[in-house]
């Protein structure tokens, strides 16, 4: 009896909340795979800053010209969080707590225009990962 019910049912990824949970995993592997600042983990290319009142951290990632800001609060409450960041723009590319994940609603905003400081919030136990848009190259 113990066996069977230890058993893994893998057919419960295509229902309910474990069918989200699952498509949540899959994008974060396509991001891990495709985005090169998240695809070497490498200390020497990473900046981490605690905002401990807060429970939260940023985890600043590079590889090139490419970056990505990694928020991450581990409270119940929002957190308002403030980085150095390159100049330019920062679109949203994952948010845990977009409903799309089930989550409750995103506070982070789709984009952040940065001109060395930016600021934004982080909804209670989420995640958001936001890349700097690089404009692509013209012949002049």
């Amino acid at each position: 009896a113990t066996f069977r019910r230890s058993k893994l049912d893998r057919g419960l990824r295509h229902r309910g909340k474990h069918q989200v949970l699952w498509a949540f995993y899959r994008e974060l592997l396509r991001l891990r795979r495709e985005s090169p600042p998240l695809r070497f983990p490498d200390k020497g290319r990473m900046r981490v800053t605690p905002f401990r009142d807060q429970r939260a951290l940023l985890v600043e990632r590079w590889d090139g010209d490419d970056e990505a800001l990694i928020g991450l609060n581990f409270s119940d409450r929002p957190a308002a969080v403030r980085a150095t960041l390159r100049g330019g723009t920062w679109e949203r590319v994952l948010d845990s707590a977009s409903p799309e994940w089930a989550g409750a609603g995103t506070t982070a905003r789709s984009e952040l225009a940065a001109r060395g400081d930016a600021g934004f919030t982080l909804a209670p136990h989420s995640a958001a990962v936001f890349a700097l848009r690089t404009e692509p190259m013209t012949n002049r």
